[in-house]
């Protein structure tokens, strides 16, 4: 049976500061997002060890981020393949005209449904193509619409998609004895969500 790596957890001993942010879920319906050409940018199933060399590198540029493990990381996208109520989980890289790796996405999928994201990492500066290039797959690919929750380095590129609608979740609070940490979760330079968070768990939608 697989085990999950376990790492100490430091006591919190001094003042807690507690930034709250507000879940918001994206949802975007195909028929109404505007669809610009693709100018040789392109989805593809990635391998899981390309996965596992380049996430740390896409998540480097947040102050405050997950160190996964190579073997962590296996563990999670192995356990989030289990979440099987919005569909089979999909492993994709984003691909440059140059044929360059610009972003990994992970997301659940029934044929012709909507699209449960978990996950998109990108390299700097690359949010908006790597985002518009997997709404295009989805949309020939013949998927209804698109979910997932909205993060604070991907609300310029949101922005420019027409039919994209936000929706109140709820409320995360993060405790930290680091002020260095509040203040850039404060900022939003921080990464969470998807395989971060809860997401990847059956516990949120298989039993319910």
């Amino acid at each position: 049976s697989r085990k999950r790596p376990v790492h100490p957890v430091q006591p919190v001993t001094r003042k807690v500061h507690a930034p709250v942010h507000t879940r918001i879920e994206v949802v975007g319906q195909m028929r109404q997002c505007r669809r610009g050409k693709a100018g040789g940018w392109r989805l593809e199933p990635v391998p899981r060890a390309l996965t596992l060399a380049q996430a740390e590198g896409m998540l480097a540029r947040f102050a405050v981020r997950p160190r996964w493990h190579p073997q962590e990381l296996n563990w999670l996208l192995d356990m989030a393949a289990l979440r099987t109520a919005d569909g089979p989980l999909h492993e994709a890289g984003i691909l440059d005209p140059e044929g360059q790796l610009a972003g990994l996405v992970f997301y659940y999928a029934h044929p012709g449904g909507m699209v449960q994201v978990l996950n998109i990492l990108t390299r700097p500066q690359a949010e908006a193509q790597v985002l518009r290039t997997l709404l295009a797959h989805l949309e020939t690919a013949g998927h209804i619409g698109v979910r997932g929750e909205a993060q604070p380095f991907l609300l310029p590129a949101l922005s420019r998609e027409r039919g994209i609608t936000y929706r109140f979740r709820g409320n995360f609070c993060v405790l930290t004895r680091h002020q260095d940490i509040a203040d850039a979760v404060a900022r939003g330079d921080f990464y969470s969500g998807g395989l971060v968070g809860e997401s990847w768990s059956r516990l949120v939608s298989d039993f319910w």
